[in-house]
């Protein structure tokens, strides 16, 4: 508290709602002048004002955060919640990468499994071509002897 014990302005002391000061009349501007003069003597911080409307508010936050103090709870929250919403946005993209890197290494691994079945299917289908010639050459060794043992058949019955 200062010199004047109907204002009480220190940091933890507020006038009662309501109240003007001394008498509830208030303060002459002279005593109020004084007291303000007395309080940066004394506690070496400006004297604490109550703003008039929502506008002064705003410019005495501003003021506040230029001169490094504390923001008020509603920066605080909005600050948080950035924050907040800064790290899920983080998250997520860091989330939504690691989905793409697996998608991709599903595919890849897709790809590469499809090259290999094609190469066997390539590889059986040669064989079956080779096969299936074979068995053609084999038929028609078959046929030419065939004829050959008929022919000596008919001359041995005849």
């Amino acid at each position: 508290m200062c010199f004047r014990k109907s204002l009480a302005h220190s940091r933890k002391t507020q006038l009662p709602k309501g109240s003007l000061g001394t008498a509830d009349r208030g303060p002459s501007s002279l005593d109020n002048r004084r007291c303000r003069a007395r309080h940066l003597a004394c506690h070496q911080v400006p004297f604490p004002t109550v703003p008039q409307s929502s506008r002064q508010a705003r410019t005495e936050r501003l003021k506040l955060a230029q001169r490094g103090a504390d923001p008020s709870p509603i920066e605080k929250a909005e600050r948080q919640r950035e924050s907040e919403r800064r790290k899920e946005e983080a998250a997520g993209a860091k989330e939504r990468q690691r989905r793409e890197q697996a998608i991709a290494k599903a595919q890849a691994a897709l790809e590469k499994a499809e090259r290999k079945h094609d190469t066997r299917a390539i590889a059986i289908e040669a064989d079956r071509a080779a096969v299936e010639k074979r068995s053609q050459a084999e038929d028609a060794r078959w046929e030419k002897q065939k004829q050959k043992l008929d022919l000596a058949l008919r001359r041995a019955r005849e």
